[in-house]
């Protein structure tokens, strides 16, 4: 059930600002009909409370879908608690039967609901009891505005180090707060390495890109075409999977294959162990059981599996073909698969949500593409500026490819890795990561020519801070 609550989170995850300084009552109000609504299973009703920019985003039948599939299942709504407000938006912890959620309103000018989402519930974090150290000066506008998103999130006592970059105005900003590892006193900073997490996705996705541009691969070509013999071909009714929907997540392959987890060698580290040879055992037993290109399920495996073909196809390893094609270029020198020996005194340790350190994760080349890379908030500032056209012309087209549109339902819209989200007016290009010790955050408002990078050393989601940070620069 929490994955559920984690795919409808993005699917509801439609925000707005609202201007008004006190609306409580009226979040309380609202907060009570969804209660009624949910007992009576009325969902229309439920839909008739939202507002017109809610419902430009998602139309009734696809919200009653997402509410058939995801939210009827976990029973009778029992009751919501408020636990926070801030900026027009109330968090409410709601207790459903099977059970329990936070639930994030917030309202239009009318009082109808601009913001409806649902996700995993934290119980509320206890504080730091000291001082939090920062290199942010407070001096501007927009460094109060980070020190007001930011700060919560690292005062929690479970948080232990936090980097963010932002581009606005043509001019690159960095902040960071807390420690590298907990209780080493050492604030971390632009340079400091973090595990990216499933960002690493875009850039396998550039790689994808690359190879078209290089007349290598297609992205229409079947992925049969690029394994052995010995694998059937994979398809559903005679359609192929192609090389798009490995990346696009419309392939019908599972996250994690069914046989995964049966050579892990540490619990703490889990895709050590998994080999091609797994996978590739795997493919060798799976059907699609869905249409290719035609539904979204968000695939690990399927990232891995395009890695595999990308350095086959490529001719080299994952870590030099992102470093010949994407970090070269670019001037991004610490971005990288595998730590080095100078790396060791800028690596953050990595903590779990709970607080506690977890090891490193290491990636076999099964799954590498799929989230192994490791970087930093400079050299991401780098990835996004040359994602807004900054970038040397064969590296800008392969850019612009990935972010072409390539599937699109009442829910999502998808390039090639990237996820398109509007955290507010604007459409954002956004991945994000998430590690056993480590959260990312990456949006790029190609419009508006601004971008956020938040990185963090421990677990807790950075989502939210950065749609903040975006819709902060989207409204000033």
């Amino acid at each position: 059930m929490m994955k559920k609550a984690l795919i409808l989170s993005l699917i509801l995850g439609i925000t707005a600002q609202v201007k008004s300084q006190d609306r409580l009552k009226s979040l309380d109000s609202v907060s009570r009909l969804v209660v009624r609504y949910f007992d009576t299973n009325h969902v229309r009703n439920l839909y008739d409370l939202t507002g017109t920019l809610f419902r430009q985003r998602l139309t009734l039948e696809a919200f009653r879908k997402i509410f058939d599939n995801n939210l009827e299942p976990l029973g009778k709504l029992e009751q919501v608690q408020r636990t926070g407000y801030e900026e027009g938006q109330a968090t409410y912890e709601a207790s459903f039967a099977a059970a329990t959620l936070s639930m994030v309103i917030s309202l239009d000018s009318d009082n109808k609901m601009a913001g409806f989402l649902f996700k995993p519930y934290t119980p509320p974090q206890l504080q730091k009891s000291s001082q939090v150290p920062t290199d942010n000066p407070l001096r501007t506008e927009l460094d109060q505005e980070v020190n007001r998103i930011i700060g919560p999130y690292i005062r929690q006592r479970n948080t232990v180090g936090v980097s963010v970059g932002i581009i606005r105005d043509g001019r690159l900003f960095y902040y960071d707060y807390g420690e590298t590892a907990r209780g080493d006193g050492t604030l971390p900073g632009p340079e400091t390495l973090y595990e990216i997490g499933s960002i690493s996705k875009t850039f396998t996705a550039t790689l994808l890109a690359t190879a078209v541009e290089l007349g290598k691969v297609r992205l229409n070509d079947p992925v049969s075409k690029y394994l052995p013999d010995s694998i059937p071909p994979l398809q559903f009714g005679g359609k192929p999977v192609t090389l798009a929907d490995l990346s696009n997540h419309t392939s019908g392959i599972p996250s994690l294959p069914s046989n995964f987890g049966s050579r892990h060698l540490n619990p703490g580290d889990p895709y050590l162990g998994y080999t091609t040879s797994d996978l590739f055992s795997f493919l060798k037993h799976f059907h699609p059981e869905v249409e290719p290109g035609t539904q979204y399920a968000y695939s690990n495996a399927a990232v891995g599996l395009l890695g595999i073909i990308l350095q086959k196809v490529l001719q080299d390893s994952y870590e030099d073909l992102i470093e010949k094609y994407i970090c070269h270029p670019l001037g991004m020198t610490d971005t990288r698969e595998f730590l080095r020996g100078q790396d060791s005194s800028r690596f953050a340790k990595g903590y779990n949500e709970a607080g506690n350190y977890n090891p490193p994760w290491n990636f076999e080349p099964s799954f590498v593409a799929a989230g192994g890379i490791r970087s930093t908030v400079r050299d991401l500032l780098r990835y996004a500026q040359g994602n807004m056209e900054e970038a040397p012309a064969f590296l800008d087209r392969a850019f612009q490819l990935t972010h072409d549109s390539t599937f699109s339902n009442d829910q999502f819209t998808l390039g090639l890795g990237w996820h398109y989200i509007r955290p507010g007016e604007q459409k954002v290009l956004f991945h994000n990561g998430e590690t056993g010790g480590y959260r990312s955050y990456l949006g790029i408002d190609l419009k508006k020519e601004c971008a956020v990078v938040i990185l963090s050393n421990c677990a807790a989601s950075v989502d939210d801070e950065g749609n903040a940070l975006i819709v902060w620069q989207e409204n000033h």
